[in-house]
Order: structure tokens, then sequence, then C-alpha cells
């Protein structure tokens, strides 16, 4: 969920960054790249975390005793 709010809010900075950098408004557009910046280090972040999670979830399965990731493979 965080994952797909981050691309929503890194979607309407840069709608946001656009509109204030082509209107020429001063400490705004400083304002808005910074928000822009922030956004898209966080969407950077919530690809890391989703990725660990799914690294996470694939090294138990593989590592555990039960084994089901042989099964997923067989069934894929």
């Amino acid at each position: 969920m965080h994952l797909f709010v981050s691309f929503m809010l890194r979607a309407a900075s840069i709608f946001v960054k656009d509109r204030v950098v082509h209107a020429h408004i001063g400490i705004g557009c400083k304002i808005a790249v910074v928000m822009f910046i922030y956004f898209l280090a966080t969407n950077y972040y919530w690809i890391l975390v989703e990725g660990l999670y799914l690294h996470s979830l694939i090294f138990v399965a593989f590592f555990s005793d039960t084994k089901y990731l042989w099964g997923f493979t067989l069934i894929g």
C-alpha cells in the first residue's frame, strides 16, 4: 500500500513541480523541487523495502524444512 501511495505522490509532485517551474515562482520553485526529490526518494525507498520483503519470503521458503519453493517451482 505504501509503495502505491508513494507512486501517486511522486506523480502528483511531478505535475506540481512542472506547473510551478513554468510559472517562474521564486521560493515556490525551490520548495516544489525539494518536494519532488523527497517523493522520488521515498518511492525508491519503498521499492527497496518491497524487494527486501520478497527476498526474505523466498529465502525463508527456500531454506525452511518444508521446502515449499520446490513445489512452487514445479507448479510454475
